[in-house]
């Protein structure tokens, strides 16, 4: 079983206002440049991308990334960065955590729990079952 620890200095480091309490719990034990970079990509693209979600430009899909919902170059180039930066930190988390071969499912999963409880009324998420709605 994989070892599980607090969820809250990851949270603050994504900038993920809640955290569902059925959730795997994973933390950041290592600081490193890229994750560092990662993150703060993420928080610089951040009203940007809640924007482009209210929009319907963009939604939350069932793995933990971010899905372009149209064609527009825009939303195309924002969900790349995104999801580039989003996984560096999964990859990181499964690395530090040892979580071995089915870790970064697991983690990808997690994430896109919580994606989906924080998502902005209105937003379009996918549920486990592979079903889109409007959150």
């Amino acid at each position: 079983m994989p070892r599980r620890s607090g969820l809250v200095m990851l949270v603050s480091c994504l900038g993920l206002a809640a955290v569902p309490a059925q959730a795997t719990q994973y933390d950041i034990k290592e600081m490193t440049p890229a994750i560092q970079q990662a993150l703060d990509a993420r928080k610089a693209r951040h009203s940007e991308l809640r924007h482009l979600k209210s929009e319907g430009l963009l939604g939350e899909d069932n793995q933990g990334f971010v899905k372009v919902l149209t064609d527009d170059p825009m939303a195309q180039e924002l969900a790349r960065a995104e999801n580039a930066n989003r996984q560096v930190i999964y990859e990181a988390i499964v690395e530090q955590h040892q979580l071995g071969p089915e870790g970064l499912t697991q983690v990808k999963a997690t994430f896109a729990e919580v994606q989906r409880d924080k998502a902005q009324a209105g937003v379009a998420i996918q549920l486990p079952s592979g079903e889109w709605v409007k959150k």
